[in-house]
């Protein structure tokens, strides 16, 4: 089972109440019961700049993971996408190639 929650807030990144802890915890805790959970929250500008860096930091992990799968290995795009914390592979493309500038599917080519 996936579980995605919307919230208006969320600990760490926003926080005026108990909902913001509600939310900032629940996903550590379905995760202990092998249930998947995505909480989605409004980008709102006072969400410290130090926040907004540690999330483009973990993404840039991640990539950097796939990158890696994609030169060393034969799984499918969706695997590596998987394996590295993405449930959507076309949201993994979208982010690969942001940062990469060419798709997963068009890197692996490009090794060839």
């Amino acid at each position: 089972m996936k579980v995605l929650f919307v919230a208006s807030e969320a600990l760490p990144f926003m926080a005026s109440g108990g909902l913001g802890d509600v939310a900032g915890s629940l996903p550590a805790a379905l995760r202990k019961r092998l249930i998947g959970c995505r909480v989605v929250m409004p980008l709102y500008d006072s969400i410290p700049q130090e926040l907004k860096d540690q999330m483009q930091f973990i993404t840039s992990i991640r990539i950097t993971n796939a990158q890696m799968l994609l030169e060393t290995t034969n799984y499918a795009v969706n695997e590596i996408a998987r394996i590295v914390g993405y449930d959507n592979p076309l949201y993994f493309s979208r982010l690969f190639h942001k940062q990469k500038g060419c798709s997963p599917s068009e890197y692996r080519k490009l090794l060839k």
